[in-house]
This record gives structure tokens, C-alpha cells and sequence, in this order.
């Protein structure tokens, strides 16, 4: 932490004094005054900054208001005011975080899954014989009135090559979530966006190749106080799907 001599702006009905005027900079972006002035002792109560009030003119930092204050009296009818004012130097620092982590699909959904020599035959008959690794059940299309044929799990018959899949319903894919926050005075508030096909905005820090394969998923703002000073955090994060979101659905 850095200190410097300061002498900024007044309070009306007092003096500065030789102790006005010493401020601070915190490596968290906040700037911390310490002001010291005399007055009469009977309007020290009156003239005492009280927590929360701006500071006066010419003080540095932005949104800066009191935090701590109070007097002394000194003979033989005066009063030393002493007030703590914090304000913003500098916006803390945007953070980006990626958080990946492991999901489920059915292995319907896998790519290769319409691949005969990975996952063998598929067809609409569970009859031994016809099929090599699959097994069909059987439920009653409403429309057509006839058998449609649905993917259950893998047959335990034929040969180990043919059953090397056996009891596999699901695969592992990747699942991500990619987050910004931001920091503001002077939030803009609004939904527009969410829900849509958007690449993340990573700052820079790397390149998506597939803008499809992120969607644009929550938003949120939350009120801050670094002491008395108000900031505001923007939350915005994107959500990953390898196999990319439908543009019929999300645009």
C-alpha cells in the first residue's frame, strides 16, 4: 500500500487542519482519505460527516464517502472532526473462468453410433441371428398403428467381439461452462441475448473455433459496497455442447 500528502476540497464551517488530507491506495482498487478539520464545539455534532455522506468537494476517488467518523473536543470550546472516506481509485479487475466437467448422453447420441463395424447391426427385430449387438423393443407408433422399433441396450449373445459393448447406454462427453465478470458504476440492465447462440467473450485469452457449440445462458447483477462506495458485478456465462446448439431452436 502506497501513502501520499493530500489536501483536498473543505468542510463548510470548519478549518482544515495540519493532519487533513492523507490518503491511501489499496491494491483491491479502493482509495482511503482521512480528513481532519476544527470547528466550534457546539456545532461539531452538526458539521460531523456521518457514514455514507459524500465527501466533500475536491476529495479524491470516485463515489467516495464516509466510512468512519467522529470529535474530540479541545479546550477550550473547539472540536477536531475526524472522518475515514473510501472511494474507487481503480474498477477491480474483469475475471474469466472456465469450469469443465464430465456429462452423460445416451450412446444414441454418439456420432458413430450408425457405424456397423463399431456397434454392429441395428435393425428394427430383436430375432437372434439378425442382430449383432443390439436389441430392439418394440412399442406401437400411434399414427401408423404399426411396430416402431427403439434401441434399449446392447445383446449379451454372438461372439466377444460382437458383445464388446454390452451394458453400455450412456458415453461420457465434456460439459463446460464459461463465466465473465465485470465490474460497473453505472449498470445497464437488460436480457436481450440470453438464450441465443453466441460465442463467449473471453477477453482475448482464446479463440472458440465453433461459436455454435456456446450458448449464451445467464446474466446477473449484484450490488457491491467496497465500504460505503457502490459498485456493481456483472455475471455472464456461456454453456458448451460439443455437438453444438440447434439454430432452429436458439437463432
Amino acid at each position: 500500500m502506497s501513502t501520499i500528502k493530500w489536501f483536498p476540497g473543505s468542510l463548510t464551517g470548519a478549518q482544515s487542519t495540519d493532519g487533513d488530507g492523507k490518503v491511501s491506495f489499496d491494491t483491491d482498487g479502493s482509495i482511503f482519505i482521512e480528513r481532519r478539520w476544527v470547528c466550534r464545539y457546539q456545532d461539531a455534532f452538526t458539521l460531523c460527516p456521518k457514514p455514507r455522506d459524500f465527501a466533500p468537494a475536491g476529495t479524491p476517488g470516485t463515489n467516495t464517502r464516509c466510512i468512519t467518523s467522529g470529535y474530540e473536543r479541545q479546550k477550550p470550546d473547539a472540536a477536531i472532526i475526524s472522518a475515514t472516506y473510501q472511494g474507487i481509485w481503480n474498477m477491480p479487475f474483469t475475471v474469466y473462468q472456465l469450469d469443465a466437467a464430465r456429462g452423460e448422453h445416451p450412446i444414441t447420441y454418439h456420432p458413430n453410433f450408425s457405424n456397423t463395424s463399431l456397434f454392429g447391426t441395428y435393425v428394427g427385430d430383436s430375432t437372434p441371428g439378425l442382430t449383432k449387438t443390439k436389441i430392439a423393443g418394440s412399442t406401437v407408433d400411434p399414427t401408423t398403428g404399426q411396430k416402431a422399433w427403439t434401441f434399449e441396450k446392447f445383446r449379451d449373445i454372438g461372439t466377444p467381439a460382437e458383445i464388446k459393448f454390452r451394458g453400455v447406454t450412456h458415453y461420457l462427453v465434456a460439459t463446460a461452462v464459461w463465466r465473465k465478470t465485470s465490474y460497473t458504476l453505472t449498470p445497464v440492465f437488460g436480457v436481450s441475448g440470453l438464450f441465443k447462440i453466441d460465442g463467449p467473450d473471453t477477453g482475448g485469452l482464446w479463440t472458440v473455433a465453433d461459436a455454435n457449440q456456446w450458448l449464451k445462458a445467464d446474466k446477473t447483477f449484484r450490488n457491491l459496497y467496497r465500504g460505503a462506495s457502490e459498485i456493481w458485478e456483472i455475471q455472464e456465462s456461456w454453456l458448451y455442447n460439443a455437438n453444438g446448439w440447434l439454430t432452429e431452436i436458439y437463432g
